[in-house]
């Protein structure tokens, strides 16, 4: 085999590049960077799941049979109608939203709670760290615990 040298050259850069592709996600998942994101795909997470709750569920679904019975009205009944169906819409789109500012205003201190704090720790981290030293945070312990 006449490139069996240069196999065995990639078979070996191949094997050390393995360990290192490893080492660098885990300096990756210590950093105040994958921290946050971690932070803000909960928060997504929390928010989708709340979106997805059976008040909502139930809402849409009222809200698509009212507006089928409206569509089956003929024109002189729809006409006359027609305020009501302006009221009711009024009223249902200002209680939702209202329902969603209010739920969304429980868990804003809370979070704002947790990001003060993991920042007060990076803070204090890095006034007591050296120029070039690197500084590890431990967000489930040192700024969540």
């Amino acid at each position: 085999m006449e490139d069996y040298e240069r196999t065995m050259d990639l078979v070996t850069v191949a094997q050390e590049s393995e360990g290192k592709a490893s080492e660098q996600f885990g300096k990756y998942q210590d950093t105040l960077e994958n921290k946050i994101n971690k932070l803000k795909n909960s928060w997504e997470q929390l928010r989708l799941s709340f979106a997805n709750s059976d008040i909502f569920k139930n809402a849409v679904e009222s809200l698509t049979a009212i507006v089928n019975k409206i569509e089956s009205l003929d024109a002189k009944r729809l006409l006359a109608l027609t305020p009501v169906i302006i009221l009711v819409a009024k009223s249902f789109i200002t209680t939702f939203i209202k329902t969603i500012q209010t739920s969304s205003n429980a868990l804003k201190p809370v979070i704002e709670k947790k990001i003060e704090d993991l920042s007060k720790v990076a803070r204090n981290k890095i006034g007591k760290t050296k120029i070039g030293e690197k500084i590890k945070i431990n967000v489930d312990t040192e700024a969540f615990g």
